[in-house]
Protein backbone atom coordinates (compact mmCIF):
# COMPACT_ATOMS: atom_id res chain seq x y z
CA UNK A 1 0.00 0.00 0.00
CA UNK A 2 1.48 3.65 -1.11
CA UNK A 3 1.54 5.36 1.91
CA UNK A 4 -1.12 8.41 2.21
CA UNK A 5 1.76 10.94 3.59
CA UNK A 6 3.73 10.21 0.63
CA UNK A 7 1.27 12.50 -1.69
CA UNK A 8 2.14 15.51 -0.59
CA UNK A 9 1.78 17.50 -3.92
CA UNK A 10 -2.15 18.70 -4.71
CA UNK A 11 -2.71 19.42 -8.53
CA UNK A 12 -5.57 20.65 -10.52
CA UNK A 13 -6.59 17.60 -12.67
CA UNK A 14 -8.78 19.38 -15.97
CA UNK A 15 -11.04 16.04 -17.29
CA UNK A 16 -10.85 16.11 -21.03
CA UNK A 17 -14.14 16.58 -22.59
CA UNK A 18 -13.56 15.24 -26.64
CA UNK A 19 -12.45 17.48 -29.03
CA UNK A 20 -13.68 21.10 -30.26
CA UNK A 21 -13.00 23.25 -32.96
CA UNK A 22 -9.74 24.84 -31.75
CA UNK A 23 -8.30 21.71 -29.69
CA UNK A 24 -9.39 19.65 -26.84
CA UNK A 25 -12.25 20.69 -24.20
CA UNK A 26 -11.67 20.20 -21.05
CA UNK A 27 -14.49 19.44 -17.63
CA UNK A 28 -14.95 21.12 -14.77
CA UNK A 29 -11.29 21.02 -12.74
CA UNK A 30 -10.78 19.83 -9.34
CA UNK A 31 -7.70 19.00 -7.46
CA UNK A 32 -6.52 15.96 -6.13
CA UNK A 33 -3.03 15.20 -3.61
CA UNK A 34 -0.58 13.28 -5.15
CA UNK A 35 3.27 12.19 -5.14
CA UNK A 36 5.21 13.90 -7.87
CA UNK A 37 8.85 12.59 -9.58
CA UNK A 38 10.46 14.26 -12.30
CA UNK A 39 12.29 12.82 -14.74
CA UNK A 40 12.43 11.43 -18.47
CA UNK A 41 10.75 8.07 -18.98
CA UNK A 42 10.21 6.16 -22.06
CA UNK A 43 6.83 4.51 -22.07
CA UNK A 44 4.00 2.86 -23.87
CA UNK A 45 0.63 5.22 -24.63
CA UNK A 46 -2.74 4.00 -24.40
CA UNK A 47 -2.29 3.36 -28.47
CA UNK A 48 0.65 1.35 -27.92
CA UNK A 49 3.18 4.26 -28.98
CA UNK A 50 6.38 4.75 -27.37
CA UNK A 51 5.93 8.27 -25.59
CA UNK A 52 8.86 10.07 -23.70
CA UNK A 53 7.11 10.90 -20.61
CA UNK A 54 8.93 13.66 -18.33
CA UNK A 55 6.49 13.03 -15.00
CA UNK A 56 5.89 10.34 -12.76
CA UNK A 57 2.81 10.40 -10.27
CA UNK A 58 1.14 8.16 -7.88
CA UNK A 59 -2.17 9.03 -6.69
CA UNK A 60 -4.60 7.11 -3.95
CA UNK A 61 -7.07 4.33 -5.33
CA UNK A 62 -9.75 6.50 -5.65
CA UNK A 63 -8.87 8.52 -8.52
CA UNK A 64 -10.44 8.63 -11.53
CA UNK A 65 -7.89 10.53 -13.90
CA UNK A 66 -7.48 9.07 -16.62
CA UNK A 67 -5.45 9.49 -20.11
CA UNK A 68 -6.04 12.86 -21.54
CA UNK A 69 -7.08 14.93 -19.29
CA UNK A 70 -4.51 17.14 -18.28
CA UNK A 71 -3.10 18.16 -14.74
CA UNK A 72 -1.72 21.46 -13.52
CA UNK A 73 1.23 21.91 -10.99
CA UNK A 74 3.85 24.40 -10.34
CA UNK A 75 1.98 26.27 -12.96
CA UNK A 76 3.06 24.52 -15.98
CA UNK A 77 0.01 22.09 -17.56
CA UNK A 78 0.93 17.90 -18.51
CA UNK A 79 -1.13 15.84 -20.07
CA UNK A 80 -2.06 12.24 -18.47
CA UNK A 81 -0.29 9.73 -21.23
CA UNK A 82 -0.81 6.53 -19.27
CA UNK A 83 -2.86 5.32 -16.19
CA UNK A 84 -2.19 2.00 -14.09
CA UNK A 85 -3.94 0.66 -11.12
CA UNK A 86 -2.66 -1.68 -8.74
CA UNK A 87 -4.91 -3.76 -6.96
CA UNK A 88 -4.31 -5.04 -3.57
CA UNK A 89 -6.11 -8.03 -1.54
CA UNK A 90 -8.92 -7.16 -4.36
CA UNK A 91 -8.81 -3.70 -3.59
CA UNK A 92 -7.71 -0.94 -6.00
CA UNK A 93 -4.18 -0.02 -4.06
CA UNK A 94 -3.23 2.93 -5.95
CA UNK A 95 -2.97 4.49 -9.35
CA UNK A 96 0.45 5.49 -11.22
CA UNK A 97 0.76 8.02 -13.34
CA UNK A 98 2.91 8.84 -16.73
CA UNK A 99 2.37 12.97 -17.68
CA UNK A 100 4.11 14.85 -20.88
CA UNK A 101 4.50 18.91 -20.29
CA UNK A 102 2.56 20.91 -22.58
CA UNK A 103 1.53 24.32 -23.22
CA UNK A 104 -0.33 26.00 -20.62
CA UNK A 105 -3.48 27.73 -22.16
Amino acid sequence: MFPADQLCETVTVYPGAGMGAYGPLFGEAYTIQVYLEPGVEVILSKTGKQVVANLFGVADGNCVIQADDEIEWNDQRYQVLAVEIYRFAGQTDHVELHFKSVESP
